[in-house]
């Protein structure tokens, strides 16, 4: 895993999800206490911003089911650390920090999380594919790679001597 590509994408996550979260409750007048309207709109935002933020990390970057796990906690634990030092102390006040964390907001962090995964999966492959230059996935002995440099250095001397004859043909 790169780790300070990690790092940065999930701060920009964070600050990401930040913002939506401010446009909906004070844009919107929608709030956590609203109930499941701000959720259902939350988790529909979440997934897009997420989709963004793996599309930036994973592009040029190994994929996988550990890849995702990591990234995905990686954003997790980036995400917690910024809340700690700028959400609860600025806007919420550690006093209902338990008002904070309540079951919604960890059913937000399992999602984020979960749909790194399943983007770290999908990007990280198709990526690979298109970018990475295929090798063999089998080492080669130089005996071997010497035959085969033989073999096809005769097959174009072959094909350059039936030119030649084919040529010749045509001018008589």
């Amino acid at each position: 895993m790169n780790i300070l590509k990690g790092i940065w994408t999930g701060a920009l996550l964070w600050v990401l999800i930040f913002f939506e979260v401010s446009i909906l409750m004070f844009g919107f007048k929608l709030s956590a206490s609203n109930g499941v309207g701000y959720y259902a709109v939350h988790y529909f935002f979440v997934i897009f911003l997420v989709l963004l933020c793996s599309f930036i990390y994973f592009k040029g970057e190994l994929g996988g089911l550990k890849q995702g796990i990591a990234v995905g906690l990686t954003w997790l634990i980036i995400g917690l650390i910024l809340d700690l030092v700028i959400t609860i102390p600025l806007f919420i006040g550690f006093d209902k920090i338990g008002n904070f964390y309540n079951v919604g907001m960890i059913i937000g962090m399992l999602e984020g999380v979960v749909l790194t995964v399943l983007f770290g999966l999908i990007f990280g492959k198709k990526f690979i594919e298109e970018e990475r230059p295929h090798y063999p996935r089998k080492f080669v002995s130089l005996d071997d790679l010497k035959r085969q440099v033989t073999k096809t250095t005769q097959s174009l001397n072959r094909m350059g001597s039936e030119i030649k004859t084919k040529k010749k043909k045509k001018r008589k």
